[in-house]
C-alpha cells in the first residue's frame, strides 16, 4: 500500500473520531461551548504547525505535519457549524 493511500486512510478516521467527538458533545445539551476560546486555540495550532512545516523540504515529518493541518482546519470548520447549528 502506498504511503498517500496510507494517509488518506489515516485523514478518514481521525476526520471521523473528531466527527464523533464533536456530535457526542453536542448531544449532551447541558454542557455549553466557548466557540470563539475553540476556534482561537485551534488557529493557533494550525500557526504553530504552519511554522513547524516550513522548517521540511519533503518527507514523512513533513506529510504528517499537513496531515495535522488539515484536520485543525476540518474541527475548525466542524466548529463553526456547531456555532452555527446552536445559534438558530
Amino acid at each position: 500500500m502506498s504511503m498517500e493511500a496510507v494517509m488518506r486512510r489515516t485523514t478518514v478516521v481521525c476526520l471521523l473520531s473528531i466527527m464523533v467527538s464533536v456530535f457526542q458533545t453536542g448531544s449532551l445539551g447541558a454542557q455549553e461551548i466557548d466557540y470563539s476560546a475553540e476556534i482561537s486555540d485551534i488557529d493557533r495550532q494550525i500557526i504553530e504547525a504552519e511554522k513547524e512545516s516550513k522548517k521540511y523540504s519533503g518527507g514523512l515529518i513533513l506529510g504528517m505535519i499537513k496531515l495535522r493541518i488539515s484536520l485543525l482546519k476540518s474541527s475548525r470548520a466542524l466548529i463553526n457549524q456547531g456555532r452555527i447549528q446552536d445559534s438558530i
